[in-house]
């Protein structure tokens, strides 16, 4: 699978390869082959080259395994050491030109981090890796991400030290 996901380019060939890992990752893991953690790393990370492919259903399916992957309890015990080096590929869903496929990875990673904006503002600033977005405005998402904590019914109050919320009441 790895030559598969490396030299070929039919999109349909790819489409079924995503299907299989899938499958053995999310759906049936199961039936999955004997695959330490290294090893779907390494899967994972060279199907980040299906992005360079302009076959929509090929990337939009490699995304939607991703959503699903990231989703899924059984992953999420190893999250420290699986899911960020693969979060290239994460990112990858924030700047898809599907917007129901990027409004849920914009979810998923918005639910992971805390909802105190300050604490968001140091998780956006400090620990999250944009350079998978760097060939897009990427201050868009980080930007959404500050406000989607933000009630409507508050105003933003900046001071020359501090940020604070005023209600409208």
């Amino acid at each position: 699978l790895n030559t598969l996901i490396e030299k070929c380019t039919d999109c349909h060939v790819l489409c079924v390869v995503v299907d299989i890992f899938r499958d053995w990752f999310v759906k049936k893991p199961d039936l999955c082959p004997t695959l330490t953690l290294k090893e779907k790393n390494n899967f994972i990370s060279k199907m980040s080259i299906f992005e360079n492919y302009s076959d929509i259903e090929l990337n939009q399916k490699f995304l939607y395994f991703i959503l699903e992957f990231y989703n899924d309890p059984s992953v999420m015990t190893n999250k420290n050491e699986f899911l960020g080096k693969v979060e290239k590929c994460f990112m990858m869903g924030l700047r898809c030109s599907n917007v129901e496929l990027r409004r849920k990875f914009f979810l998923v990673l918005s639910k992971s981090i805390r909802k105190n904006l300050g604490q968001r503002l140091h998780y956006i600033t400090k620990y999250q890796n944009w350079e998978s977005l760097s060939k897009c405005y990427w201050i868009t998402q980080a930007t959404e991400l500050m406000m989607s904590v933000i009630h409507d019914t508050r105003h933003i109050a900046i001071s020359h030290n501090c940020v604070s919320f005023l209600s409208f009441d």
